[in-house]
């Protein structure tokens, strides 16, 4: 049997039905919801989904754009700490790691004598790949080592030190395909 694929259909009145330009054609959500601390000044990958590379958009189109959503919840500390965020992205499975420097994708958070409280870090930019398949992406860390260090998603209701999610937070990246005729 044949299938008939289009994007697009014009009727004889130029009334276009289908994926117009700005039109998200598909969303990728990825959630992390554990906790993580974790002290010191180099760069690492975040926990699981958010740093270990697999979170991934496949494009239908070279033409298409991304748009790149995260939120990161930081919480608990007892003294201070200042987090540097950084976004990467790769170009298929065979590809590099590149660092996304456009927009706000370096992004640094402070929080200070915060004990029971979060604090979110959200970012959104939206980038031109020129490319069609897989595209990856991970967000690194670094703090400091006088401060108190990394605290993701760490919520607690009292002044405690535990390392529990006791509001249910999550970190999140949320990837976009964006439709683009040309």
């Amino acid at each position: 049997m044949a299938t008939l694929k289009v994007n697009q259909i014009q009727d004889t009145s130029s009334n276009q039905y289908g994926f117009k330009n700005g039109t998200i054609i598909q969303v990728r959500n990825y959630m992390y919801t554990d906790t993580h601390v974790r002290s010191g000044n180099s760069e690492e990958r975040m926990p699981n989904i958010l740093g270990n590379g697999l979170a991934v958009i496949t494009t239908h189109s070279n033409k298409n754009h991304i748009m790149l959503e995260t939120t990161i919840q930081s919480g608990q500390v007892s003294t201070w700490t200042h987090m540097l965020y950084r976004f990467y992205y790769k170009l298929g499975e065979g590809g590099s790691w590149t660092q996304w420097t456009d927009a706000n994708m370096n992004s640094y958070q402070w929080n200070s004598n915060a004990e029971g409280m979060i604090r979110s870090t959200s970012n959104m930019a939206i980038f031109d790949p020129a490319y069609q398949g897989n595209i990856y992406f991970r967000i690194t860390f670094s703090g400091n080592n006088s401060g108190d260090g990394l605290h993701i998603n760490k919520a607690n209701s009292n002044s405690s030190n535990e390392a529990r999610n006791e509001y249910n937070v999550a970190s999140t990246m949320t990837l976009s395909e964006i439709w683009q005729d040309s």
